[in-house]
């Protein structure tokens, strides 16, 4: 009778085995061949522009500290900013971006700060991002879908498509009415890239918020106006840093964790 025994354990161990092994692969729902339409038409209606003038509430956070201020912003296509910031808890300053290089002024204290645009937005905001990425971002441009489509997931009309290129995965929340709330990029670069609600602008849709945040830092903007596409001379971009203030290298500028 040993044999017996020995089998209906044999048999009750294979549907264990076969049950914990369906309990633990996740459901995947089938991706219909129309989801990489979809990803494409998040751009419609949205305002792409090449110039932007706004004025804004900003909330930067680092581990321990958060600080916010009232901003005004200039952005021109492809890579220029300047933003003039004030309020409570930070002084006066103005920070601009050409091309690749961003510069850190700060009137009240004399200080001056520039590097390269990358490394000063990771000391500023622990956030790896470039400047260009950062002046897109701000224009209205999406990033680009990256890697192979694996999944889609609907729940309540909202759309989460996930996609995956080696080690890296990209995972796309569309809502209901096709806007896109967010991008969360996991991988060599752990960033979420949060859309607000949409705006109405003379040239398309406009995130009334525009938020990015990492597990170093965190940034949000809560736009109050917007002007788009409006001329900007090149002057209004640059920073006057009076005679005699020495420059000093932009990674020593961590004025969210208080250096």
């Amino acid at each position: 009778m040993s044999w017996m025994r020995n089998s209906l354990l044999v048999s009750v161990f294979g549907i264990l085995l076969s049950l914990v092994g369906c309990a633990s692969q996740p459901k995947v729902s089938q991706v219909p061949p129309e989801v990489e339409e979809l990803l494409h038409s998040v751009h419609l209606g949205r305002a792409q522009l090449t110039s932007l003038k706004a004025e804004g509430r900003v909330e930067f956070r680092r581990p321990g500290r958060a600080v916010r201020f009232h901003a005004w912003f200039l952005a021109e296509f492809p890579s220029k900013f300047f933003v003039e910031a004030g309020g409570f808890g930070f002084p006066v300053s103005q920070a601009n971006a050409i091309e690749n290089h961003i510069r850190l002024y700060i009137p009240a204290k004399a200080l001056h700060y520039e590097g390269e645009g990358e490394t000063g937005m990771a000391s500023l905001l622990g956030i790896r991002i470039s400047t260009q990425e950062w002046v897109s971002l701000l224009l209205g441009y999406i990033p680009e879908p990256k890697g192979n489509i694996t999944k889609m997931h609907v729940r309540r009309g909202v759309k989460t498509i996930t996609m995956k290129d080696g080690k890296n995965v990209q995972v796309w929340k569309i809502n209901r009415s096709g806007w896109l709330e967010s991008i969360r990029e996991k991988g060599d670069r752990n960033l979420v890239i949060r859309y607000g609600r949409p705006m109405s602008t003379p040239v398309g849709s406009y995130p009334s918020r525009l938020s990015l945040s990492t597990s170093e830092g965190a940034l949000s903007v809560k736009f109050r106006k917007v002007f788009p596409n409006e001329p900007i001379p090149s002057s209004h971009f640059s920073i006057d840093v009076p005679p005699g203030i020495a420059s000093r290298a932009i990674e020593r500028a961590e004025i969210l964790i208080g250096k």
